[in-house]
């Protein structure tokens, strides 16, 4: 077992483990359920709706091992079967991203709910384990990022998308909805209860994870049992970038709606150089005019952002 592996503990639970691999391995680190039961969901690029599998699927027999890019495969990953002869449940998610060569954004990847219904396994302290505490937050969302990603320079260089990050739930950068039922709780948690957290955790010299823990008391074990949803992420930065946003002002006015890019873009031009400015300008343009001339009808949820308005 590699020294560098973390458990994720909440109140007094072992809610999984994520454990490296060298890069001489065949995937680059996996992810232990700690024979917890979840329900397993999985999100489609542009799909409203998640899937669940048949009822004889377990997913507590079950490991998700990540493999990024190589000459030969895209980056992917699998749902293996533990024990010595393995098994693979074939995921449909197909178009994933691969931290590595996109080290700018975190990638959405994993998120867990969990529910006080539900029995999990009681968190022992073991040396050879890294731990990361979420305390009586129940839910954490895991972006994959580069593992040089720097979450400070991040938040000044791009502290609009950041504010995205933050407030949207997961789902949003699949579908582009935002539904009172996933929006609210993360809401809360930042604002109400203050027990938001963001966490860093490299995984190895070229991967690292980004998770934010926050409150849902939704997932109830009733309206919700506790679940783990993997995402189709190949077109994130489409849902990022064209976010629609708007300001408003104490005065009762509001600024005309615009894409999250072109807003950023504004903030940025005191930041970049000429050179950056024009560079990612052109970047997000092209993801703009791509998918207003494609035959996608994006109907994005947007963002009405209260204006700070100079003194």
């Amino acid at each position: 077992m590699n020294k560098n592996a973390v458990k994720i503990k909440y109140k007094n639970f072992d809610l999984l483990k994520i454990i490296p691999f060298p890069a001489s391995d065949a995937y680059d680190f996996k992810i232990d359920f700690s024979e917890n039961s979840y329900e397993l969901r999985l999100h489609n690029l542009g799909k409203k709706y998640f899937e669940v599998p048949s009822n004889d699927f377990h997913l507590e027999k079950y490991e998700v091992t990540y493999h990024k890019k190589n000459e030969k495969n895209p980056a992917k990953f699998h749902l293996k079967s533990k024990g010595k002869q393995s098994r693979y449940y074939n995921i449909p998610l197909k178009n994933i991203l691969d931290p590595t060569i996109s080290p700018e954004f975190p990638i959405p990847f994993i998120k867990v709910g969990i529910s006080n219904k539900d029995n999990f396994k009681l968190y022992k302290y073991k040396k050879k384990y890294s731990v990361l505490d979420i305390g009586n937050n129940n839910v954490i969302e895991m972006y994959l990022v580069n593992a040089k990603f720097d979450l400070d320079l991040f938040i000044h260089k791009w502290d609009v998308f950041d504010l995205i990050y933050t407030i949207a739930p997961m789902e949003y950068f699949v579908n582009g909805q935002l539904k009172n039922g996933f929006l609210i709780p993360k809401y809360n948690t930042l604002y109400e209860l203050n027990t938001f957290r963001i966490m860093k955790i490299n995984i190895n010299e070229d991967i690292a994870l980004l998770i934010n823990a926050y409150t849902d008391n939704n997932i109830d074990g009733i309206k919700q049992k506790s679940f783990v949803s993997i995402y189709e992420n190949g077109e994130y930065i489409k849902y990022l970038s064209l976010a629609p946003i708007n300001y408003f002002y104490k005065n009762g006015k509001k600024s005309e709606i615009k894409p999250a890019f072109v807003h950023q873009l504004q903030r940025c031009k005191d930041k970049f150089s000429t050179e950056d400015y024009t560079k990612w300008k052109k970047y997000f343009t092209n993801i703009q005019l791509k998918y207003k001339s494609s035959r996608q009808n994006l109907k994005l949820d947007g963002f009405s952002l209260e204006a700070v308005e100079k003194q």
